[in-house]
């Protein structure tokens, strides 16, 4: 789609899709300044329109390091703060938190095959919990298994090694694929090496300028934000 765009929004840019009933879905693009045009996927044919939605929190500057892929996600929903007016970027992600996060990434950027299976309940996973959708979600899909067989531990924090493991699995079903020989020289554990490696083949880490990539500490919300921004970006491309 066309649009003319100055710098200061291009990372607020959210792409709008008419429905059949008159409601607006969101969808995720990437604006290219030199084209002045936004590219986003789509699975059907409708009516689309872009503009800037115009996030902000009181806790992220506008020299924060992050601030960029958090307006961004927040733009599009995939994001919430922990109220209207503070994102606590550097509190850790819960697991049910990354599934939650994960679900709305993907389903603002339709058209990467989705297989799914039967889900599994989790003792420690309630219906009624607001996360309880999200982690069927994840777990349907093979992006997320359990800390065990009877318990997912939604509550538990996520490491950036785990979240490695996630992307690596939606990107295989997006033509993107591990070497299962492929090791890391860093502390990442053996069963996340083929997936670290794939990320930072397609430098999906880069951005991680806080305090690097460490595979075995927790995420936090802004490491999570930035992670989840640079996987948008290869999936609307690819």
């Amino acid at each position: 789609i066309p649009y003319e765009s100055g710098k200061s929004t291009e990372h607020q840019l959210v792409v709008y899709q008419e429905k059949d009933d008159g409601s607006f879905e969101t969808l995720a693009g990437i604006y290219n300044p030199d084209t002045k045009l936004v590219t986003f996927k789509t699975s059907h044919l409708s009516q689309f329109f872009v503009k800037p939605a115009m996030p902000g929190f009181d806790d992220v500057e506008s020299d924060h390091w992050a601030m960029k892929s958090i307006e961004r996600l927040s733009s599009l929903g995939v994001i919430n703060g922990k109220d209207n007016h503070y994102f606590m970027p550097d509190e850790k992600v819960t697991r049910a938190e990354f599934a939650t996060m994960v679900t709305r990434l993907t389903q603002v950027i339709p058209n990467c095959k989705q297989n799914s299976s039967e889900s599994k309940s989790y003792k420690d996973v309630s219906s009624d919990e607001w996360y309880s959708e999200c982690i069927a979600n994840v777990v349907s899909k093979g992006w997320m298994n359990g800390k065990s067989d009877s318990k997912f531990d939604p509550n538990g924090y996520i490491t950036q090694q785990e979240i490695a493991c996630v992307f690596a699995k939606i990107l295989q079903e997006c033509n993107y694929k591990t070497l299962s020989d492929a090791t890391t020289t860093d502390d990442t554990a053996k069963w996340a090496q083929p997936s670290v490696v794939l990320i930072k083949q397609l430098k999906i880490t880069e951005s991680l300028t806080k305090r690097g990539f460490v595979p075995t500490e927790k995420a936090e919300r802004d490491e999570v934000a930035v992670l989840l921004n640079e996987l948008a970006t290869i999936l609307i491309i690819n």
